[in-house]
Formats: structure tokens, sequence, C-alpha cells
């Protein structure tokens, strides 16, 4: 039997979101999938289990559309080990 831990549906998403981590502002992520709890997401920036990041979708205009708080909670090396997103990422969202 599987340990399954997650309580909501996840679905495959796309979307860019800017990472802020302490003073390492405007890195980048892209989604591969999330729920109402948690989501993936690809990112060249290395994060490790524990840190608190700032999760910002802003449209083409600047204007704020989604905004969270997240804790990571799994690092894992993602598809491409030498291309631009070197890292899959799971975070717990927070609000």
């Amino acid at each position: 039997m599987v340990d399954e831990r997650r309580r909501a549906e996840r679905r495959a998403e796309c979307v860019v979101f800017r990472v802020d981590l302490g003073d390492r502002h405007d890195r980048v992520a892209v989604t591969r999938n999330r729920s109402e709890s948690g989501m993936l997401f690809a990112t060249p920036s290395r994060l490790k289990v524990g840190d608190h990041l700032a999760l910002t979708r802003v449209d083409l205009d600047g204007t704020v559309v989604e905004a969270h708080q997240a804790v990571v909670v799994r690092v894992e090396p993602g598809q491409s080990r030498s291309g631009p997103m070197r890292f899959l990422v799971a975070v717990k969202l927070e609000s």
C-alpha cells in the first residue's frame, strides 16, 4: 500500500511564480501541479527543506494575481539536471 499523505486532489498546472526567500528575491518557479494545500514546481534556485518562501504570481501589467506563504517540504533533482530548471520543489502552502 502506498503512503499517500495528500488530502486534497492535485491538478496539473503550468504557472510562473516569483519566489522570495529572505534576502534572495525575484527567483522564478514554474508549477507542475498543485492542490489546495501545496504545489510542486521546477526552479533553478537551490532551496532546502524548511525554507519559508513568499510565492507571487503577477499579471503582465505587474498586478499581483495570487500570493502565498509556503514552506519547502521536499527538494529533488529536476529532469534536466544541467538545464535551467535544475530542481523540483514541493511546498506546503501556509496562506
